[in-house]
């Protein structure tokens, strides 16, 4: 079997920027995931908002998490208050969780998408 390749749609809805990450991940699809992603944040700027990534499809091998790239990255979550991970089971992403060291915010995971957007809603953001 094949592996799918690697892609990602960024969306912003109101106060909730919707993220879907699929395949196989590389390091140049990353840079531009990183760069679409820092232009969505920044977009957002001036008022709370919140995110939410559905990886359940996507693979992040640790040669890409280890990538001189990925270690300087460093985003804006300055007026962030929530995001959730939509995921397949509950250890995916263990890898992405030192990202948000100095952060009071911590992803939430969640094996349904419904139940990601519900919390998003119980932290007051509106995501339709």
């Amino acid at each position: 079997m094949t592996a799918s390749p690697a892609q990602f749609d960024i969306t912003i809805k109101k106060d909730i920027i919707f993220i879907k990450l699929q395949g196989v991940w590389t390091v140049s699809v990353d840079m531009a995931y990183i760069s679409q992603l820092s232009q969505a944040m920044y977009d957002m700027r001036g008022a709370e908002w919140g995110m939410f990534v559905d990886m359940a499809q996507w693979t992040l091998p640790e040669e890409v998490y280890y990538s001189e790239f990925k270690t300087k990255i460093v985003l804006d979550r300055r007026n962030q208050i929530a995001e959730s991970w939509r995921v397949n089971e509950m250890n995916q992403g263990e890898l992405l969780l030192p990202f948000f060291n100095d952060y009071s915010l911590k992803p939430k995971r969640f094996l349904e998408e419904n139940d990601a957007i519900a919390w998003l809603r119980e932290c007051g953001l509106h995501p339709d």
